[in-house]
């Protein structure tokens, strides 16, 4: 990390977007360690802090930073008001660690992966685990794959989460798909738990654009009787190990 270098990025960017600043700049470092030995990223992210202060970035978030690192980047100055990761129904990690580190931070989480790369639908809804494993085709949806597989292995068990979503739905006016309540259950728990956020939705097409709209004005909730259902049936899995990003790096 240099400031050079630093500037030489920016400005390239600045000038390919057309702009003056940049809204969000997302900070991501691939060489961590579990403990926060290795501190060379901060260089970087005080580089980040430079541009911010010259008024070349708006504003500073991390990617798929695990607890341990994104404390370092704060108390070295930097200041995160967002940290992109992962986080579902099926990938609960951010439950052990960050969201109660960045509650009374005010850091709100982009999550990605909410729905699963569909597993979280309809889709997938009576299918035997021989049918859905053979729609687990591109890298994503495995990645997906293993996250339900951390929280269970149990087929039967899996169905039942997505006939309950299935039902909480149906019971909603005008009815809910069952991707549109793994979402709304995302922003509950980002509120309950951490300091709010966003979702990341992979939007292909206008299918669902009137249940994004919809979530993205506040017009989908759950009540509590809802989030007991849902929680009676992931407590039967495996809890979440370890923080974000953890098996990724091999950390577990």
């Amino acid at each position: 990390p240099s400031r050079v270098n630093a500037e030489r990025v920016n400005a390239k960017s600045l000038k390919s977007l057309g702009l003056q600043a940049a809204d969000l700049v997302q900070f991501h470092w691939w060489s961590l360690t579990p403990d926060g030995s290795d501190r060379t990223f901060l260089q970087a992210g005080r580089e980040l802090s430079s541009l911010k202060g010259n008024g070349k970035i708006k504003h500073l978030a991390g990617c798929n930073m695990d607890t341990t690192n994104l404390d370092l980047l704060v108390q070295d100055g930097m200041t995160i008001e967002a940290n992109q990761v992962q986080y579902s129904l099926l990938d609960r990690r951010p439950e052990v660690k960050l969201l109660p580190y960045s509650r009374p931070r005010k850091i709100k989480l982009l999550v990605f992966g909410v729905v699963a790369g569909g597993l979280l639908s309809e889709s997938f809804l009576g299918l035997s685990q021989t049918e859905a494993r053979a729609r687990a085709d591109s890298v994503s949806r495995r990645m997906y794959w293993t996250s339900l597989q951390r929280w269970s292995q149990d087929w039967g068990l899996f169905q039942e989460l997505l006939q309950v979503l299935r039902e909480i739905g149906q019971e909603k006016t005008p009815p809910l798909p069952v991707a549109a309540v793994a979402c709304a259950w995302t922003l509950q728990r980002l509120d309950t738990l951490g300091s709010g956020g966003a979702l990341i939705l992979g939007v292909r097409d206008d299918r669902h654009l009137q249940e994004h709209a919809a979530l993205l004005q506040g017009e989908m909730s759950l009540n509590s009787e809802d989030m007991a259902a849902i929680q009676a049936v992931l407590d039967r899995g495996s809890p979440p190990q370890g923080d974000i990003w953890y098996q990724e790096r091999g950390w577990l």
